[in-house]
């Protein structure tokens, strides 16, 4: 829910950007003014973060001629974070560095067109396939830094997201992205990450003590294989993706279970990458998706590289440690 509010001076802007947020079927709340007849900016300006600090809405958008007194008003606000941009560059940054929530324009200063592509830039961090037609939604490994930013951008629609991947919505998470979908992230050196809850789990980092392993295992009647590197692992419970054969699961013990499995939810700490190591599962995957076909590029060679690669890793004798 987005809280929008604008003095006189802003009216117009304000309903052409709702109009916008109407086309986009992003819900938004209208804190006023409902005319063009001269008021005071702070008062709606205030409506407005005040609907943002509460949690009734959660980012806002506030207008007035040159945006300037009613971001002043909205920032008065305790916990509002709120950014006057004129060019998408500045709305991009500002989400991304600065953490803001919510946005203010002059409508004097920034056109009709541009007003709209700076909304456009700070509604990105909604996620795509909460409102559209989405196949797949995947995610990889990142930095510390980069799940931390993960997890603040997400963690308003962590609702929406457990409903999607419930009702069957396909979400790959390979590598670490796995550690945000749980409750939290401890490390021995850096602070907390808490994460989207959608997973019942923690993870433990031990930055000085990174792992390095091989891994096999059983996906449905196929073969998995795949590579670990990674400073910590995730306890918890839930359903296993992977049955493990030879490696660590995702405790870091011997023959437990690997990664999660919940909806249509898929999380697991193999690289390699996944995909493309385990061309049996990339098949499945696109069926799945119900593509036209799961006909893979260069699909023999591949095969060839799959079958060399399991019976390597399950040579007698052989440590899943390297």
């Amino acid at each position: 829910m987005i809280a929008i509010a604008s003095d006189h001076g802003g009216y117009d802007l304000k309903e052409r950007v709702k109009k916008y947020l109407e086309e986009k079927n992003i819900p938004y709340q209208d804190m006023g003014c409902d005319s063009k007849a001269s008021c005071d900016y702070p008062v709606f300006g205030h409506a407005a973060a005040r609907a943002v600090a509460d949690g009734t809405c959660e980012k806002g958008i506030v207008i007035c001629t040159t945006g300037i007194g009613i971001s002043i008003s909205a920032n008065k606000v305790k916990g509002i974070r709120c950014a006057l941009c004129s060019d998408p560059l500045s709305a991009k940054m500002t989400r991304l560095h600065n953490d803001a929530n919510m946005l203010a324009m002059g409508a004097g200063i920034v056109g009709e067109n541009l007003a709209l592509e700076i909304v456009e830039t700070d509604l990105k961090s909604r996620p795509a396939f909460l409102d559209g037609d989405v196949t797949l939604v995947f995610m990889g490994s990142t930095t510390e830094q980069g799940l931390q930013l993960a997890a603040d951008a997400l963690r308003p629609y962590r609702d929406a997201i457990a409903e999607k991947i419930d009702a069957g919505q396909l979400f790959l998470a390979t590598g670490n992205a796995l550690d945000i979908l749980g409750d939290a992230i401890d490390s021995d050196m850096a602070p907390r990450i808490e994460g989207l809850g959608l997973l019942p789990a923690r993870a433990e980092y031990h930055m000085m003590q990174r792992h390095n392993s091989y891994y096999v295992g059983k996906f449905e009647d196929m073969d998995i294989v795949g590579f670990k590197s990674l400073f910590g692992h995730s306890h918890g419970t839930g359903e296993a993706l992977f049955d493990t054969v030879k490696g660590v699961g995702r405790d870091g013990q011997e023959n437990s279970g690997e990664g999660f499995r919940r909806g249509g939810l898929m999380a697991t700490y193999l690289i390699g990458p996944l995909l493309i190591l385990n061309p049996p599962l990339c098949k499945w995957l696109l069926r799945e998706m119900g593509a036209a076909s799961d006909a893979l590029a260069f699909e023999e060679a591949a095969m060839d590289s799959y079958r060399k690669r399991v019976a390597e890793f399950m040579e007698p004798g052989r440590s899943w440690k390297y």
